[in-house]
C-alpha cells in the first residue's frame, strides 16, 4: 500500500535538531517512524508540506518513507511568487485552485490517508458562506491558504471514487484543534484518534453535489441546500504516549538520591478560560516554592506572578524532570483532556500529581467521582494511586508533596506503581492498533478487541 501522511495547518520539519518542543512538531515525525518500522513492506508517503529533505538521509527513517512534497515544491512556491500579504480574494482563488492542480495527482495514487490536526479554518479554499451561494464565498486567512487548502483539497478528490471505504484517519492531539474544516466534502464515519471522549456536529460543504446523505450512505441532515452537518465522534486512544514511548525517550526511571523535592514543565496555554494555568501557577504551583518552572509566558504573565519563567533547551528537559521527586499538571486550554506530561513523569520516577479539573474522565488514573463510586474497586493499588495523585486543594498538595519529597518509601511505591502504568501502556499500543486496523495495516480479527477496539467498530 502506499499511505499518504501529513499535518494540516503547519510545515513539519523531518530533521530531529528542528523540532520545537512547545509545536509537538516531535509526535508527527515519530509516530510515521514507528509505523514505517513496523510496516516495511508499505510506502508511506509525506504528502503535507514539509522540509527539503530527503528522509532516508535524516534520523530514524526507515528507506519506506518518501517525501512527495519534495516533487512539487518549486511549482507551489511559483504559484504565490509575487503575492503580498493579506491575498487578495482574486489571488485566494487562484492559489487554491492552482494548488489542487499541482497536488491533485499526489493524492490520488494513494490507498490510505493517516492525517494529524493543526491549526486550520473552517474555510481553507473559498467556499459558499452557510445560506449563501457561489456568488458570495468565504475569504480564508492566508495560513489557511497556504498551509490548509491543499490538504482539504486532496482529500475530497481521493475520497471521491468511494467514500465510503476510503476514509482518512485523523489523530488529534490538541484540544484547540479539532476538525474545523467545512470545506471537507465527507463527513467521518470513524471516530478521530484523540486524548478525551466527545461528539460535536460538523458542517461538509457538498461542492455542488445536490445527492442526499441517505443515497451516499452517510448518517447527516441537510442545512440549506449545500451543506451536511453530520456528528463527529473523537475517541480516548491514549495517542498522547506516542512521542514518548521506549524507542524514542530515554525511559532511565531514574534514582531516589539527589532528588529535589518539587518542579514543574508548564506553558501558559489560553489565559481566558475558566480553568486557566495563571491562576493554577498562583494558587497551586508558587506557594510550593518549586525548585524550577519552565515554560513559555508572556512578560505581562511573569509580571503578575512575579516570578521569570523560561523555556528548558530541548535536551535538558528528562534530566530535569528526573531531578525532583514531585511535578504537577494542570488543565490544557481550560479543558479536562489527558496530556503528555503524566507519562514523561510515570517513566522518569517523578510523581506527578493532578489538578482537579485534568484528565476529568478519568483516562490516565480514575477521578475521585470514578472512585467514590466503586469502580476501581477491583484494583486496590489502582485506587491507592489515584488517590494519592488527586489532591483536592492546594493544602493537600503541599502535604503530598512534602510527603513524598521526604519519604523514600512513599516515593518508591507511587513512581512504582506510575512506571507500572507506563509499561502497560507502551506494551498495549491502543492508538497504534487503532491505527493500523483503520488502515488495514493490522489483521486484528482473530484477536481479543480492546475497549479502543469495541468503540472504534461500535461509532463506524
Amino acid at each position: 500500500m502506499r499511505i499518504g501522511y501529513a499535518k494540516i495547518g503547519r510545515s513539519i520539519p523531518l530533521r530531529r535538531e528542528r523540532w520545537g518542543f512547545v509545536g509537538g512538531d516531535d509526535e508527527p515525525m515519530l509516530v510515521l517512524q514507528t509505523l514505517a518500522r513496523r510496516h516495511p513492506e508499505h510506502e508511506f508517503v509525506i504528502v503535507g508540506k514539509c522540509s527539503d529533505d530527503v528522509p532516508t538521509e535524516a534520523d530514524g527513517y526507515p528507506p519506506n518513507v518518501t517525501n512527495a512534497w519534495n516533487d512539487v515544491r518549486d511549482e507551489i512556491r511559483a504559484t504565490s511568487a509575487g503575492c503580498p500579504s493579506p491575498l487578495s480574494m482574486d489571488n485566494k482563488v487562484r492559489i487554491t485552485q492552482r494548488y489542487r492542480e499541482i497536488t491533485g495527482e499526489m493524492f490520488q495514487g494513494l490507498d490510505q490517508m493517516i492525517l494529524w490536526t493543526g491549526q486550520h479554518g473552517t474555510s481553507n479554499n473559498p467556499i459558499p458562506k452557510v445560506g449563501s451561494g457561489w456568488d458570495d464565498i468565504t475569504s480564508p486567512q492566508d495560513a489557511f491558504v497556504y498551509y490548509g487548502s491543499y490538504l482539504v483539497s486532496g482529500i475530497n478528490m481521493w475520497r471521491a471514487a468511494n467514500p465510503i471505504d476510503r476514509e482518512e484517519v485523523w489523530l488529534c492531539p490538541d484540544a484547540r484543534n479539532y476538525i474545523k474544516a467545512r470545506d471537507l466534502k465527507w463527513p467521518l464515519r470513524h471516530p478521530v484518534l484523540g486524548q478525551f471522549e466527545y461528539t460535536r456536529s460538523e458542517k461538509n460543504e457538498r461542492w455542488g453535489d445536490t445527492r442526499s446523505p441517505e443515497e451516499c450512505g452517510f448518517n447527516a441532515k441537510w442545512e440549506g441546500d449545500h451543506v451536511w452537518v453530520a456528528k463527529q465522534h473523537y475517541a480516548y486512544s491514549r495517542l498522547e504516549i506516542c512521542g514518548i514511548t521506549p524507542e524514542h525517550m530515554n525511559t532511565e526511571f531514574g534514582p531516589w538520591e539527589g532528588r529535589r523535592r518539587f518542579g514543574l514543565f508548564i506553558n501558559e496555554a489560553r489565559g481566558y478560560v475558566k480553568h486557566n494555568r495563571l491562576d493554577a501557577m498562583r494558587d497551586w504551583v508558587l506557594p510550593l516554592e518549586p525548585d524550577f518552572v519552565h515554560g513559555q509566558w508572556p512578560k505581562a504573565s511573569q509580571e503578575k506572578l512575579g516570578r521569570t519563567v523560561t523555556p528548558a533547551p530541548f535536551d535538558q528537559y528528562y534530566d530535569l524532570l528526573r531531578s525532583v521527586a514531585c511535578s504537577f499538571t494542570t488543565p490544557t486550554s481550560g479543558t479536562g483532556w489527558a496530556t503528555t506530561k503524566p507519562w514523561q513523569s510515570f517513566a522518569t520516577g517523578t510523581v506527578i500529581f493532578f489538578h482537579p479539573q485534568y484528565d476529568t474522565q478519568g483516562n490516565v488514573i480514575p477521578t475521585l467521582k470514578q472512585i467514590q463510586e466503586g469502580k476501581v474497586d477491583h484494583d486496590p493499588d489502582l485506587k491507592q494511586l489515584a488517590t494519592w495523585l488527586r489532591p483536592s486543594t492546594p493544602e493537600e498538595l503541599r502535604v503530598r508533596v512534602d510527603a513524598v519529597s521526604s519519604s523514600r518509601e512513599t516515593w518508591e511505591w507511587l513512581a512504582g506503581q506510575q512506571r507500572a502504568m507506563y509499561d502497560r501502556a507502551c506494551t498495549e499500543m491502543n492508538y497504534l492498533h487503532m491505527i493500523e486496523r483503520r488502515t488495514g495495516l493490522r489483521d486484528t480479527s482473530s484477536e481479543p478487541w480492546t475497549a479502543a477496539g469495541q468503540l472504534l467498530e461500535a461509532t463506524a
